[in-house]
């Protein structure tokens, strides 16, 4: 594929970004209490991630198939969620997958 065939558009045209937020770490466990929180790169797979801890108090929350992006160095890794979670990471909504078709 050439780059003459890509387009420049604004991240806001294809998807929405959501800043996630860490909750109150007493509220982690490894008990199964809550949903599942990925921590960043830590648990992060080669395409989607693997749950560890969770987290009984969640204040946002990342749906199946959203786009996590680890903001803890290293920053940039990306996988798909699989489960309802707790967010702790930047998403990107699958708006640009479903538009431009990207499997």
């Amino acid at each position: 594929m050439s780059l003459k065939s890509f387009i420049s558009v604004s991240i806001d045209e294809v998807c929405e970004v959501i800043a996630g937020q860490s909750p109150p770490s007493a509220t982690y466990n490894y008990d199964a209490d809550g949903l599942p929180f990925f921590q960043g790169k830590t648990d992060f797979g080669q395409l989607y991630p693997v749950v560890r801890m969770w987290c009984s108090a969640p204040q946002k929350i990342s749906l199946p198939d959203d786009i996590l992006m680890s903001v803890r160095a290293p920053v940039g890794p990306t996988n798909i969620n699989i489960v309802k979670s707790c967010r702790t990471i930047f998403i990107l909504g699958m708006n640009f997958i479903k538009k431009f078709k990207i499997k």
